[in-house]
């Protein structure tokens, strides 16, 4: 088994995604669109790969999107890893997008419209901070997974463009030049283990929306 297949996930629609509530940490169930998404990611993964183990952020909307994928694939368990989980926001958290963008204007303009990630906020964790706990949890999975085929994480939208921002060699100015990831989009990318060296091959993919 010369390479890895890592199938990685965001998660379906959250009630906070819905009501547009900014949360990192914070938890938020699927809402019955996201229940839906997650159905169909779920459908879609079953027809493209055997996945051999799936891993989930340890918030609810990743798990439960999670549970679904490995219902389909047979799988009794869920892998749950602290470091691939959400950008905490810190004072942001909870807090609804109006109320932010009214009591932070400049800040909250240079995220949604020119940067694509917050930055400034109290307390907030950092993109830097992301990258490296993102990735050191994700070479950990790889480790895990020396006699696997194809695995499969769930996680979250600004986590996972941090991650691929890493990947592709982006400094953080590039952050915006990625396709927005879609409520359960996929990336797919293929770990060599020979050459030590992770491929993008299927980038914010939801076709099955």
């Amino acid at each position: 088994m010369e390479k890895l297949k890592i199938i990685i996930v965001r998660h379906g629609q959250s009630v906070a995604n819905k009501n547009k509530v900014i949360v990192g940490r914070t938890d938020a169930l699927l809402t019955l669109k996201g229940k839906m998404q997650a159905k169909k990611v779920a459908k879609r993964l079953e027809k493209e790969y055997v996945i051999d183990k799936v891993y989930s952020s340890p918030l609810k909307r990743a798990y439960n999107t999670a549970k679904e994928i490995a219902k389909k694939q047979k799988l009794e368990k869920i892998y749950v890893k602290d470091g691939i989980t959400e950008l905490y926001f810190g004072e942001l958290e909870n807090v609804k997008e109006s109320v932010c963008k009214e009591k932070y204007k400049e800040l909250y303009n240079l995220w949604r419209n020119v940067n694509k990630y917050p930055s400034g906020f109290k307390n907030q964790e950092s993109i830097e901070e992301v990258i490296c706990r993102y990735k050191k949890e994700m070479d950990e999975i790889i480790k895990e997974s020396s006699n696997l085929n194809t695995i499969c994480i769930v996680s979250h939208s600004l986590a996972i463009n941090s991650y691929i921002t890493y990947l592709k060699g982006y400094s953080k100015d590039k952050f915006k030049d990625l396709k927005h990831l879609d409520n359960t989009g996929i990336y797919v990318l293929e770990y060599d283990r020979k050459k030590d060296k992770i491929e993008i091959v299927v980038s914010a993919d939801a076709k099955h929306l």
